[in-house]
C-alpha cells in the first residue's frame, strides 16, 4: 500500500454503544476512507470476503463467541487488526495472534490516537493524525520536525 492510501476500517463489536463510540472517534481521521460496523463473527466475515478491509477493530469478548473465533476462520489475514477488551486479560494472546494493538474498553480519543502513531511507525500506511487535529498542540515556535 501507499503511504496517501485511505483506509477501510472494520469495527466487530456485539455492544451498540461501543460501535457508536468507535465510529465517533474515527470520523476525524482524515485517511479513513469508510468504516463498516457489525456486531458478529459471521457478519465480519462476510464484508472481509466481499470487500478490502485494511484494519480491524476486532472486539475479543462478543456474545457466544469472540474475535479469536473470527482470526481462527481467517488464513492469513490481508489486514492489521487492533484488539479491544475491557480487561488486560487477552492481551498477551492477542498479540500471539499477531494483533497490531490492544486497547481497553471504553476505547478512547487519546488511546486511539496513540495506536495509530504506533501502527504508522511500522506500517507506513496507516497515517498518523496531522498536528492540527491533536488535542494540545505547542507554540509554533517550538514545534520540531516530527519523523515517524
Amino acid at each position: 500500500m501507499e503511504e496517501n492510501t485511505y483506509l477501510h476500517v472494520l469495527i466487530l463489536d456485539d455492544e451498540v454503544h461501543s460501535l457508536q463510540l468507535i465510529q465517533s472517534l474515527l470520523l476525524p481521521f482524515p485517511f479513513i476512507k469508510r468504516t463498516t460496523a457489525v456486531q458478529s463473527v459471521k457478519d465480519a466475515i462476510v464484508v472481509i470476503k466481499e470487500q478490502a478491509v485494511d484494519l480491524l477493530l476486532l472486539d475479543i469478548e462478543l456474545m457466544g463467541e469472540s474475535g479469536f473465533d473470527l482470526l481462527d476462520r481467517i488464513s492469513q489475514p490481508a489486514f492489521e487488526f487492533v484488539c479491544l477488551a475491557a480487561t488486560k486479560e487477552y492481551a498477551y494472546k492477542a498479540f500471539e495472534y499477531g494483533s497490531s494493538g490492544y486497547l481497553l474498553k471504553p476505547v478512547n480519543e487519546t488511546e486511539l490516537f496513540a495506536c495509530f502513531q504506533r501502527l504508522h511507525r511500522f506500517r507506513p500506511f496507516i497515517q498518523p493524525l496531522p498536528p492540527l487535529m491533536q488535542q494540545e498542540q505547542p507554540p509554533v515556535n517550538s514545534l520540531k520536525k516530527q519523523s515517524f
